[in-house]
């Protein structure tokens, strides 16, 4: 992939270089140029995102956006905010992991911060979908995306509240059946989702409301679907979703076993997104029983 091709360094260089042509380049050339360098910016922001810099990964996306908006590509503007968005929850997700961290700590304060600070990322996340959503005559894989997006979204600020939880899930069971329609013209910006994807998201919907078991039946049945491709970093994903059911049905020494091979493979796939995730599910486990042997092994494997 272009990713795996392009060093940081080399990346920074044709930002840098695309951004002083723009001064210096016709019309028609400019159009080009904005268009090449939204879609390096994206690239750039998705490593940043990884590598669990998402400040730095929402200063490239907002940039991106801006580059979209004067081009006039609204499938490239689009994906860019759908980018933007998931950058967002990702944010705010790991700002409710540090939460539970602190709250196994004692500190309540700081827990509460970071409990409105993923509040404010999760909100703007849903104006950045609902923004797309506007947008006229979006092919079906952005369409199913941020459906599935949105909802799951929705979900981590429904806060109990039903008709928001039903508007959460119907949003969701939207996108899930533009999937199965399959009708994908093609997947130009590398976000068309699949059934897997569905399944996952649909149990981290029912895990942000609260109902584990939920989530648990509708990860046993992804186990039908078959694989398509290589899903190392989706499987893992689906785990640590497991993990988690385990833990709010209170089955703590199976969420922190299976917690601990999620942890394995995350780390060889370098996603410190997801390792904060676990991390987060810690805090949690300890919070409940800070002296089960599965969850203290954890805790090691953490610090490692």
């Amino acid at each position: 992939t272009v990713q795996n091709a392009l060093s940081m360094q080399e990346m920074n260089a044709r930002i840098t270089r695309l951004s002083a042509e723009l001064g210096y380049v016709g019309s028609n050339q400019e159009q080009l140029i904005r268009d090449m360098l939204c879609r390096y910016l994206q690239l750039h922001a998705h490593i940043m995102r990884d590598q669990g810099q998402y400040d730095k990964a929402v200063a490239e996306l907002e940039q991106a956006v801006l580059q979209a908006e004067i081009v006039g590509n609204t499938s490239l503007l689009a994906a860019t905010l759908f980018r933007l968005g998931s950058v967002l929850y990702d944010r705010g997700d790991i700002a409710l992991a540090l939460s539970r961290i602190d709250t196994s700590q004692g500190n309540s304060t700081t827990s509460h911060h970071h409990s409105e600070a993923a509040k404010m990322d999760f909100q703007a996340a849903i104006g950045h979908y609902i923004r797309i959503r506007s947008l006229k005559s979006l092919p079906n894989e952005i369409s199913s995306a941020v459906l599935l997006a949105l909802g799951n979204t929705k979900a981590r600020v429904a806060y109990g509240d039903r008709d928001a939880i039903s508007n959460a899930s119907t949003l969701v069971e939207e996108g899930r059946k533009i999937i199965k329609e399959n009708k994908f013209e093609n997947d130009e910006f590398g976000i068309k989702p699949n059934m897997k994807r569905y399944y996952s998201t649909k149990a981290a919907t029912f895990l942000a409301v609260g109902w584990p078991r939920e989530a648990l039946d509708i990860l046993t049945n992804a186990t039908s679907n078959p694989s398509q491709g290589s899903m190392t970093r989706m499987n893992a994903y689906s785990d640590l979703l497991w993990a988690q059911a385990y833990a709010d049905t209170g089955k703590l020494e199976a969420a922190a076993t299976l917690a601990q091979d999620t942890l394995t493979v995350m780390r060889d796939i370098r996603s410190t997104t997801n390792i904060s995730r676990i991390a987060g599910l810690h805090g949690q486990l300890s919070s409940l029983d800070s002296s089960n042997i599965e969850v203290l092994r954890l805790g090691v494997m953490l610090k490692c």
